[in-house]
């Protein structure tokens, strides 16, 4: 499937204005990922599945090698919101989903955010099976504070 026709898929997902531009943003500033299977010096970090935001976040504050990922995943021609972590070799550590078997057909699309962000963000809408690309309160006030408003960017790690 095209970046274009995942973007326009999130589109029809993401209907308010907000949304809308925040799949711009991905689009602008993501990139590819291949998927792989979970390195075994990973796995003590791996967290439950459905709190990929939250497992993601918290492994990337716990480890300096790890950065937080957020963005879209494509499974067996199924596209998902998700969130991963990316090493400083800029290879995925998928955290949530169990990966031993046909990880390395997955394909991801996102950004880095920091992850201290993301996680006061959870914090504060009290969300943890969402990320903030996916919230209608993605430009909240707790954004704000940390990000200069309008410019998303900043977040971008």
């Amino acid at each position: 499937m095209s970046l274009d026709r995942l973007t326009d898929l999130q589109r029809d997902v993401w209907r308010t204005p907000t949304k809308s531009h925040a799949a711009d943003w991905l689009l602008r500033y993501g990139r590819l990922y291949p998927g792989r299977r979970l390195p075994a010096c990973y796995r003590d970090l791996a967290g439950p599945r459905g709190l990929c935001f939250r497992n993601s976040a918290e492994a990337a504050v716990a480890d300096a090698g790890l950065h937080y990922a957020e963005g879209m995943i494509e499974v067996d021609e199924q596209i998902e919101s998700h969130a991963w972590c990316v090493d400083d070799a800029g290879e995925v550590v998928e955290l949530t989903l169990p990966t031993a078997h046909g990880a390395t057909g997955w394909r991801y699309w996102g950004v880095l955010l920091d992850p201290e962000v993301v996680l006061d963000f959870l914090d504060a809408v009290g969300v943890h099976s969402a990320g903030m690309l996916g919230q209608l309160k993605f430009d909240a006030s707790l954004l704000r504070r940390r990000v200069p408003l309008g410019d998303l960017t900043g977040a971008v790690r």
